[in-house]
Formats: structure tokens, C-alpha cells, sequence
């Protein structure tokens, strides 16, 4: 039998963990869109050259 100790109090809350990974991979998710939205290249921006 193995007893689980936790270190805090919001360990021992039903689902936490669950909900610790969900936060955390939305937060992901808007921190990869804000940085796309940074990097995005405007139009003219290509690289091409003009002819």
C-alpha cells in the first residue's frame, strides 16, 4: 500500500492536477498565439525582391 504525502494543501483537492495541466497547456496555447501575432510579417515583408 502506498500512502501519498502531499506538500500542499491544493495537491490534496480533487482534480488539481487535472486542472494544473489544463491551465497550463491553455496558457501555452495563448502565449504561442501572442507570439505569432509579434512575429507575423506584415505584407510587403516577403523578402521577395520587386521587379
Amino acid at each position: 500500500m502506498v500512502i501519498h504525502m502531499t506538500h500542499d494543501t491544493l495537491e490534496s483537492i480533487f482534480g488539481f492536477h487535472a486542472a494544473f495541466g489544463f491551465l497550463a497547456c491553455a496558457a501555452m496555447i495563448a502565449l504561442a498565439s501572442a507570439l505569432a501575432w509579434v512575429l507575423r510579417r506584415s505584407d510587403g515583408e516577403d523578402g521577395g525582391q520587386d521587379d
